[in-house]
């Protein structure tokens, strides 16, 4: 850190050493490219929180990147990328009722200390916990209901089969996004990625013990890409599928019959895949109906 100080001295450049020496280097924001937002960010007491949280043994210490560029904060802990945020019943299911008590218990406070930590950076600077000044523009809402992570989950809950490309041999990745929305249904762009596998043999020639050349064939499979763009409706119903069919009394049944496999419910939110001319406005009105 003093090099890097000293190195800014002689370049004319804006970085200067903290205070906080152990902040400094903990931390490692030695890419900083606004000094003075910086300080202002990392007063003497969020340098001393986030020191508390990098040495915490609480928590799970120094396994997070914190990154800030313009108003927009980027944390990636670690300890995330290997957690498994699905809260279905079925993991709590026993035939011993202690047993299924205790598998509750212990995920959801692991549920809850995985979350926390994951926005503890945040809460250890004390600016982030005043209220915005006047002068900045409020952010404008975004018109979708529901975020591109639940939709991607659905489309995967419902499966690439149902969006693949009639050629594709291969795994399908999906990408959804925001394509508008009627009321509180959502209508989703769903974006299959994919392989045609296509059969191909080579001649080689080879050289052979009869002192002769030999056409040997070679078997190979060429890979080429596919796209297929699908859509589906997402609507919030807020019910564990299990409440959702004793308080519908079939209706929920009828309604994902008629979509097969192309139907998934879960968190509380349905998804089906449109078929060509359906509207997502009929989509709409058909599941509040099934509310009333």
């Amino acid at each position: 850190m003093q090099k890097q100080a000293r190195k800014a001295v002689k370049e004319g450049g804006s970085f200067t050493e903290m205070a906080n020496s152990e902040f400094d280097v903990l931390f490692g924001a030695s890419d900083r490219d606004n000094e003075v937002q910086f300080r202002m960010m990392f007063t003497p007491l969020a340098q001393r929180n986030m020191v508390s949280l990098v040495r915490s043994k609480t928590g799970y210490g120094d396994d997070f990147s914190f990154v800030k560029r313009g108003r927009f904060n980027y944390i990636c802990s670690e300890h995330a990328q290997s957690w498994d945020m699905d809260t279905s019943a079925g993991r709590y299911r026993s035939y011993d009722v202690d047993d299924s008590r205790k598998k509750f218990v212990d995920f959801n406070n692991e549920y809850f200390k995985s979350v926390f930590f994951d926005f503890a950076p945040l809460f250890a600077v004390p600016l982030y916990q005043q209220k915005p000044v006047q002068s900045l523009e409020p952010i404008k809402e975004y018109d979708p209901h529901y975020t591109i992570y639940e939709y991607e989950s659905l489309a995967n809950s419902i499966g690439g089969s149902a969006f693949a490309h009639e050629e594709t041999a291969t795994d399908v990745i999906l990408k959804a996004n925001f394509a508008g929305a009627s009321h509180t249904t959502d209508n989703v762009e769903v974006k299959a990625y994919s392989y045609a596998a296509i059969e191909r043999v080579d001649y080689v020639s080879v050289y052979g013990g009869d002192e002769r050349y030999h056409d040997v064939p070679v078997p190979w499979i060429e890979y080429i890409p596919l796209e297929k763009t699908s859509y589906m409706a997402i609507k919030e119903f807020g019910y564990s599928e299990r409440e959702l069919t004793e308080k519908m009394n079939g209706k929920f049944e009828s309604v994902i019959s008629r979509y097969a496999d192309k139907a998934a419910y879960s968190h509380g939110l349905f998804a089906c895949v449109l078929e060509k001319g359906d509207s997502v406005s009929v989509i709409d009105q058909e599941l509040s109906s099934i509310l009333n």
